[in-house]
């Protein structure tokens, strides 16, 4: 058991009393581990995430939301989660060597986990919804867990204990309606 973890974070709703937060967006020259991290979490008593600037948050998730899946299965996956997200998003495969606009399917290199999963990267065109509706966070968290060949993804609810972000004038922090 950890007593107390940090994580910094890519994408979060500090307005949400659920601290909803998006991590594992490409990371250069190492990819985040998803899995770790979301061990790691799980196993700490009292999560805080770090934020770096007012401009990694938002009213609601949008941008690349990383998906964690069987290798082997990648192309029926992501025509699973293109179903869930159409047409609000569309579905890349991550490459090693980073984003190229013109290989979507990273056929050239695709990336492959220490455990020879690959990542579908999610990439929203505006809010974050769910078969074309608002949802809830955890609606979507849900949603995407139970797919055959999921293994995790980047999507966190109800994990954050509470959430420091750094900005020119210092320190600002939020805690989860969970805390209080």
């Amino acid at each position: 058991m950890v007593d107390v973890m940090f994580e910094e974070v890519d994408e979060i709703v500090i307005q949400d009393p659920d601290l909803p937060f998006i991590a594992g967006r490409l990371a250069e020259p190492v990819q985040p581990n998803l899995l770790r991290m979301r061990a790691l979490l799980s196993a700490s008593k009292h999560n805080i995430v770090l934020v770096d600037g007012v401009e990694n948050t938002s009213a609601r998730l949008r941008g690349v939301l990383p998906v964690v899946v069987d290798a082997d299965y990648w192309e029926e996956i992501g025509e699973v989660l293109d179903d869930i997200f159409i047409p609000e998003a569309e579905i890349w495969r991550r490459s090693v060597a980073g984003y190229d606009p013109t290989d979507p399917r990273a056929i050239s290199s695709p990336y492959f986990s220490a455990q020879g999963h690959n990542v579908l990267d999610v990439k929203f065109y505006g809010p974050m919804k769910l078969f074309g509706e608002d949802a809830s966070y955890s609606s979507i968290a849900e949603e995407l867990e139970k797919q055959a060949g999921v293994i995790t993804h980047g999507l966190f609810v109800n994990v954050a204990d509470s959430a420091a972000m750094f900005t020119e004038d210092g320190i600002q922090l939020f805690q989860s309606a969970a805390v209080v």
